[in-house]
């Protein structure tokens, strides 16, 4: 029986984490760069786009004045304080900009100063939203990865509104291995002018509104629903495992050990042979929590298997 949950759990663990299965050699990517242990934002060399992204499309609707990008992360003391001019503020619109939807925009020639790379970027502005969904997200200002295009992976650096879903103002950039980062979301009101500010520091994204900060996010966050859906996915793995292992008259330290060394393995080579799928990132996040899931479904089927020698015994 442990032999046969094995085989099962591992075509069910197969199955949902490998389809569509349309590998591709061309496309593979570094481990480095599929893990996502580049940080970096890219340098494009393309125009900034303010109403629209960079197909000309997902026009913005609404208000934007006092736009300001620095090529520095503000701290929390400076932004409470305001907009301020310093060296390192590579842009700066004080007008006002009111976008009707219907692909207005501004497009602003790029310069090595907005062509911001690294690990340092501040973008500022005070935005006024409007309150009726559209059918689309909306884009309030976009550094497009490709030229005249909103192509894959979208965006050097951009803001959207979204809204069509959770009615969010969302920060986006791609690092150096063209690998898109966000949504990054804060919530504004509806209606009324915000200040609204997003810093990136090469580990944290932090989010502002008037003031006040309501993001602090790192780029490889702990999303409780993918925790829990891994865990039990690999859960039925490591009842079946610790089974087949314990069976072999090893203790039950050594099993839940054993267990969790071969989910662990597994579970990196799952996550190595997602670099050859296209627009799919492995995560050490996933690894962790795999293997997580294994360790503790060895110690349920420990439990289990203690708890029938108990009841035969008293038999």
């Amino acid at each position: 029986m442990p032999r046969l949950i094995v085989v099962t759990s591992v075509f069910f663990i197969l199955g949902g984490t490998l389809f569509p299965y349309n590998f591709s050699w061309r496309n593979r990517r570094s481990l480095t760069n599929s893990f996502g242990l580049s940080k970096d934002i890219a340098a494009r060399g393309n125009d900034l786009l303010i109403g629209v992204d960079g197909g000309l499309g997902q026009s913005f609707k609404g208000s934007v004045e006092d736009l300001r990008i620095y090529g520095r992360v503000l701290t929390a003391a400076e932004i409470a304080q305001g907009p301020r001019t310093d060296a390192d503020l590579v842009l700066i619109r004080e007008s006002a900009l009111r976008f009707n939807g219907n692909r207005e925009y501004v497009r602003i020639p790029n310069t090595p100063a907005i062509d911001i790379t690294g690990r340092a970027i501040t973008i500022a502005l005070r935005l006024q939203l409007e309150g009726a969904r559209q059918p689309v997200d909306q884009t309030i200002l976009a550094k497009p990865w490709h030229s005249d295009s909103s192509g894959y992976p979208w965006y050097q650096y951009a803001l959207e509104f979204d809204a069509n879903d959770s009615r969010s103002v969302d920060f986006y950039f791609a690092d150096t291995s063209g690998r898109p980062r966000g949504p990054f979301q804060v919530w504004p009101a509806i209606g009324r002018w915000t200040h609204v500010v997003f810093t990136y520091d090469g580990d944290l994204v932090r989010g502002y509104l008037d003031g006040q900060e309501k993001l602090s996010r790192p780029l490889e966050s702990w999303e409780r629903r993918d925790m829990v859906r891994n865990i039990l996915l690999f859960m039925p793995l490591g009842f079946g495992l610790a089974g087949v292992i314990r069976k072999k008259a090893y203790s039950a330290a050594a099993s839940v050990l054993g267990t969790a060394s071969i989910a662990f393995l597994l579970s990196l080579t799952i996550e190595i042979t997602q670099s050859l799928l296209p627009n799919r990132y492995s995560s050490l996040v996933d690894l962790t929590t795999n293997t997580i899931g294994a360790a503790a479904g060895g110690l349920c089927y420990l439990l289990v298997a203690s708890s029938v020698r108990v009841k035969t015994r008293s038999c």
